[in-house]
C-alpha cells in the first residue's frame, strides 16, 4: 500500500496532483493487471502512447477539479448510482485526444491524489453503462484495501 504525503500547506497546493492506478492482484497477492500500464503496454503506436503520456501529464498538472491555468479541462465528471448502492458515486473521466483512450478515476481531493481504475478504448464519445459499473467494482476493491501503484515511472520517461 502506498502512503500519500499530502500536497497542500495551509489550505494551499504546493505542487502537481499524485497520480497512481490499481493494481489487481492474483490469489498469491502477485501484481496480475495494473489499471493503466498494463492497457497501454499493448499500445504499440508511439504518437497514441504521446497523446496519452501528455493527457496524464496535464490532468496531474491541473487536478480535480481542474485549475485551467494549470493544464487544459481533460477531467470530466460522470455521477451515477452503482448497482445496489444508495449513495451517488462520482468518477472522474480523463480523454486522451485524439486517441480513442479514456481513463477512469476516483480522487481525494483532500490529499491531492487520482486514483486511475480503469483504461478503455472508446470508439464513440457515448458513455458506457458498463463502464461505469466496471469502475463501480475497481472502487470498491479501492476501498477495500487493494493495492495501488505511481504512475510516475510512466510520466517521467
Amino acid at each position: 500500500m502506498w502512503h500519500i504525503v499530502p500536497n497542500r500547506r495551509d489550505g494551499e497546493w504546493t505542487g502537481d496532483w499524485h497520480l497512481q492506478e490499481l493494481i489487481q492482484c492474483d490469489s498469491h497477492g502477485e501484481p496480475r493487471h495494473f489499471a493503466v500500464s498494463s492497457t497501454i503496454a499493448e499500445v504499440a503506436d508511439r504518437a497514441t502512447l504521446r497523446h496519452i503520456r501528455r493527457a496524464l501529464l496535464l490532468a496531474r498538472a491541473a487536478g480535480i477539479p481542474p485549475v485551467i491555468t494549470q493544464g487544459q479541462k481533460q477531467v470530466e465528471a460522470w455521477k451515477g448510482h452503482c448497482s445496489g448502492e444508495t449513495k451517488e458515486s462520482t468518477f472522474f473521466v480523463l480523454k486522451a485526444k485524439p486517441t480513442e483512450w479514456r481513463f477512469y478515476a476516483i480522487a481525494d481531493m483532500h490529499l491531492g491524489v487520482m486514483t486511475f481504475i480503469l483504461a478503455v478504448q472508446k470508439k464513440t464519445n457515448k458513455r458506457d453503462r458498463d463502464d461505469f459499473e466496471q469502475c463501480c467494482r475497481a472502487a470498491r476493491r479501492f476501498r477495500e484495501g487493494a493495492q495501488c501503484a505511481d504512475l510516475a515511472r510512466f510520466l517521467d520517461m
